[in-house]
């Protein structure tokens, strides 16, 4: 199955999974990973640069799995994911951090998406503009 292939639709509850696996299976092809990781150094350096990748990143990764589920989400919200998702991948592919640059994209995933779904998922507790996922 390629990292880009379209997405069946699932239940909303299997986003942060969905997501995570999508990016990080982006992430283990070469090819892509190249460019993610040119994006992410010249990012670090260049205005227009930590714009693209924000905006590459949520076309190709955030946008088709939020689609596909009838997800949708807040700004905030969306930005603290490909944060933590962009973290994540400097440590693993960049900084070559150990033990994560070593986990199996699975045990990845499996340590990943709960901290995804905390970030996406609404909560009783919090004030309604605090906003969350939503079916459409």
């Amino acid at each position: 199955m390629s990292a880009l292939a379209p997405l069946r639709p699932e239940p909303v509850e299997d986003f942060a999974e969905r997501l995570t696996r999508r990016f990080f299976r982006m992430c283990e092809n070469p090819r892509h990973r190249r460019r993610m990781l040119a994006m992410l150094r010249n990012g670090a350096t260049d205005e227009d640069d930590k714009k693209r990748t924000y905006e590459r990143m949520n076309r190709v990764v955030m946008m088709p799995v939020a689609k596909a589920l009838g997800v949708r989400t807040t700004v905030l919200r969306t930005e603290l994911v490909l944060s933590q998702l962009l973290g994540v991948a400097t440590a693993r592919y960049m900084l070559k951090v150990e033990p994560v640059a070593s986990l199996s994209t699975d045990e990845l995933v499996t340590l990943v998406a709960p901290a995804i779904r905390a970030v996406l998922q609404p909560s009783d507790e919090r004030s309604p503009r605090s906003g969350g996922i939503a079916p459409d």
